[in-house]
């Protein structure tokens, strides 16, 4: 999902769009998948970063002060949710292969 769609369903669902959060979930999307090194990987390696649980606790502390740390946590899980229908990862799970299969291909 592209941030235009992330931010028009955390309007929708928590009346704002919290673009700056969705932006810095997703910076290094294009570092990692097209090439900053020279070389393309997988779309989905950005995720590994931010993408989970603990991405979120970063999140509360890169943007407390700014919003409250429910709004970072929702507009957060709004983000990771829509990106793995519906789950919530965890940093483990990206060393799971079952997970990798379902989700990271």
């Amino acid at each position: 999902m592209d941030c235009k769609s992330h931010c028009r369903h955390t309007r929708e669902v928590l009346g704002s769009e919290f673009r700056d959060i969705h932006k810095w979930l997703d910076e290094f999307f294009s570092v990692v998948a097209f090439g900053w090194w020279g070389f393309n990987a997988s779309p989905f390696e950005h995720r590994k970063r931010r993408h989970h649980r603990e991405g979120i606790e970063e999140a509360v502390k890169c943007f407390r002060g700014k919003y409250t740390e429910d709004e970072i946590r929702k507009a957060c899980e709004v983000h990771i949710r829509d990106d793995y229908q519906g789950y919530l990862p965890s940093m483990s799970d990206f060393n799971n292969p079952e997970f990798l299969a379902k989700y990271c291909h």
